[in-house]
């Protein structure tokens, strides 16, 4: 079995006290024979990283074996809800290891940025790679269109409203 990712690192930026952030990555199975994994996170870490599956909402706990078949793969979302006083850049590494090849393993950094309180917003619109909290579609013509590739994206855990 052969053990990849594909992220070496979750961003989450705009994190507060009280508030959760996600972020989902891909734990794949590259070939045809079935893959046991481990997903290892810090003790230290795990009452502010919270993983489950994408698809269900189970939880996907630290240390315990999980199983992929051949050339498939699972998506997790990672929660993460900043310890009491954090504020500023923290950074927390994860490692997913193949249990059947122990030099099969993949690091995941987890970079966060935490404010002192909670973002009035938890909508993120960048056009492009540019974040904006304004729309601008520059000079517009009659009989011409003009379009931006917009991205709409909710940086919390709660469901949001967009109208």
């Amino acid at each position: 079995s052969v053990l990849a990712t594909d992220v070496g690192e979750l961003a989450l930026d705009e994190c507060a006290p009280g508030r959760t952030s996600v972020k989902d990555f891909d734990v794949r199975n590259r070939s045809e024979v079935p893959l046991t994994y481990v997903l290892h996170v810090p003790r230290e870490h795990r009452d502010v990283l919270d993983f489950t599956l994408y698809d269900t909402g189970g939880r996907v706990l630290p240390d315990q074996p999980r199983q992929i078949p051949g050339h498939s793969h699972e998506r997790i979302r990672l929660a993460y809800e900043p310890p009491p006083g954090a504020f500023g850049e923290l950074s927390y590494r994860i490692r997913i290891e193949n249990l059947y090849n122990r030099s099969n393993t993949e690091a995941v950094t987890v970079r966060c940025t935490v404010n002192s309180r909670a973002v009035e917003d938890a909508l993120s619109l960048t056009v492009g790679d540019e974040p904006v909290s304004v729309l601008d579609f520059g000079d517009c013509y009659a009989m011409r269109r003009t379009s931006r590739l917009v991205c709409l994206r909710n940086l919390s855990s709660a469901p949001l409203e967009v109208s």
